[in-house]
């Protein structure tokens, strides 16, 4: 079996600890379950950042917490960086240096399709906003005129990414259908009652 890609500490609390990248995706924080489980830097949060392989390198996302940098350039939550072979992630006070192995993910990932931060994003406010109706939809008198506005800003964002990106028009088109279907749906099964 040849050895898994690497991140190994060069600066902070755990200097020399290395944890290898056997799977992703892959979350950095202070909580046992983190694949990358950085327990003494105190600036680093349970969950703090995720990273997902891509072709040669990992794109890195901040879940929550403190500073996140990809070789000094910061990335948060809907701004992703990517992590390639002898790049420093930074998190917290904590510097971790990439050694990527040849036989190791980012190196078989070559030609794997990315995800755009735009797509990223708007999948990931679509889920939130379904889930935010499907709770506002308990209370409909004060949701309905929410759903609606939610439903408009939905439909001029997606025209205005159509415009000025003309390829996302299909994954967009998708995307929103399906979130807008599901809203539908909720709502259909709340407004028609028993029986």
């Amino acid at each position: 079996m040849s050895a898994p890609d690497m991140l190994e500490v060069i600066n902070g609390p755990e200097d020399g600890t290395e944890f290898p990248i056997a799977r992703a995706p892959v979350i950095v924080g202070m909580d046992m379950g983190c694949e990358v489980n950085v327990r003494l830097d105190e600036s680093i949060d349970a969950f703090h950042a995720r990273l997902t392989v891509v072709s040669d390198g990992y794109r890195v996302r901040k879940i929550r917490g403190g500073k996140l940098a990809v070789n000094g350039k910061r990335t948060g939550v809907f701004r992703s960086r990517i992590l390639r072979e002898g790049d420093i992630l930074e998190v917290g006070n904590t510097e971790l240096y990439l050694r990527c192995a040849p036989e190791g993910l980012a190196k078989r990932s070559r030609g794997l399709p990315t995800e755009s931060d735009l797509f990223w994003t708007l999948k990931t406010m679509g889920k939130r906003a379904i889930r935010l109706v499907s709770l506002r939809l308990l209370f409909p008198q004060h949701a309905f005129g929410r759903l609606i506005r939610f439903l408009v800003i939905l439909f001029v964002g997606a025209a205005v990414v159509g415009y000025f990106w003309p390829d996302a028009v299909g994954q967009a088109r998708y995307y929103s259908s399906y979130y807008i279907g599901q809203a539908m749906h909720l709502i259909g099964q709340l407004t028609s009652g028993p029986g």
